[in-house]
């Protein structure tokens, strides 16, 4: 009973961070797991089972602000949506439990240093652009369907990428899209995509139904408590903060060093900090959060 409210209060608090930051929740909920002792398959195959419970109720929201393009949503989902499957097929390929586990785990390890590195991207990329809200958007198919191929592969085998990858790669392709048109679309992907990834875990990983409906039970709550402090608390400051977090969550997955993990959280803190100073006050820019 005990594990039980530990892993529905982590869910919880992730789901809040989900709401306020817009990171999908697969960044801290998969990591968190496998910290706890979940074997790193079943934490990647559980969180995608509770992302795909929790993740619509974002995408209601910005689906009702008119926020989600959908030629981008569909070539998006043209390259995540059979790949997210894939993705889960591979990792259940690896032979031997405990072999498998491990390259889970380093997998994972790998994806939370990128995608640390896409949300410092992403929070000092406001030196651009925008279009006019009306502006009708040129889509680039070719790059946008590798794209969505990428996530695909990344959520599939980590359950991580979903969000700040996706809404990364958005960003660079169309930097005279909107902000709020960028996450909007970024949100309502994540449906598709998740659900094709949880399809394969359902098939070939490792799914439990106890943990998964805990992780429910803790995350929705967390998701719309989130959501509704949006824009009342600094979304910058909690950014770079969670990206500082996921680098020392990275690096512990990938290495027994403590010294190794406390110079590289150190690092991330000065690299975000020097942004931060570099970057004019003018320029700073609150990103529309799911």
């Amino acid at each position: 009973m005990s594990q039980s409210l530990t892993l529905a209060g982590i869910s919880f608090v992730v789901g809040v961070l989900t709401g306020l930051t817009g990171v999908g929740g697969g960044a801290v909920l998969t990591p968190a797991l496998i910290l706890l002792g979940i074997p790193p398959l079943a934490a990647v195959s559980n969180d995608l089972v509770a992302s795909l419970v929790i993740k619509p109720f974002g995408a209601v929201v910005h689906a009702g602000r008119r926020t989600v393009e959908p030629r981008l949503l569909l070539w998006l989902s043209v390259g995540s949506v059979p790949c997210g499957f894939i993705g889960a097929l591979v990792v259940t390929l690896i032979p031997g439990p405990q072999h498998a586990n491990a390259v889970v785990k380093a997998l994972v390890g790998a994806t939370l240093a990128l995608v640390a590195v896409l949300l410092l991207l992403r929070l000092h990329s406001s030196r651009r652009t925008p279009a006019h809200s009306d502006e009708p958007v040129r889509v680039r198919r070719v790059a946008t369907v590798a794209l969505g191929a990428a996530a695909g592969l990344l959520v599939g085998m980590t359950s991580i990428g979903s969000g700040s990858a996706v809404a990364a790669g958005l960003l660079l392709l169309y930097r005279r899209l909107p902000a709020a048109r960028i996450v909007g679309t970024d949100v309502a992907h994540a449906i598709p995509l998740v659900a094709s990834a949880t399809a394969g875990h359902l098939l070939f990983g490792q799914v439990h139904l106890s943990l998964a409906v805990t992780l429910v039970g803790g995350g929705v709550p967390g998701v719309l408590i989130g959501s509704y402090l949006t824009g009342r608390i600094p979304n910058n400051a909690l950014r770079s903060g969670l990206a500082v977090l996921l680098v020392a969550t990275a690096t512990t997955l990938l290495s027994s060093s403590i010294a190794l993990v406390v110079a590289a959280s150190a690092a991330a803190a000065a690299l975000a900090a020097t942004m931060a100073v570099v970057r004019a006050p003018g320029q700073l820019r609150v990103w529309p959060v799911r």
